[in-house]
């Protein structure tokens, strides 16, 4: 439950609209390649 809630306090803090079913679960324990992918999301046009 505990990434789920992070997931949700990204969304809400950088106000993203992500899609999560296209990344890889593994690497949501892995920083470097997480915060790779909330940077891409923050970054793209809405």
């Amino acid at each position: 439950m505990g990434i789920v809630q992070l997931l949700a306090l990204i969304e809400d803090h950088f106000e993203l609209q992500t899609d999560w079913d296209d990344y890889d679960p593994e690497d949501i324990l892995v920083i470097g390649p997480f915060c790779a992918y909330v940077a891409r999301y923050a970054s793209a046009p809405a």
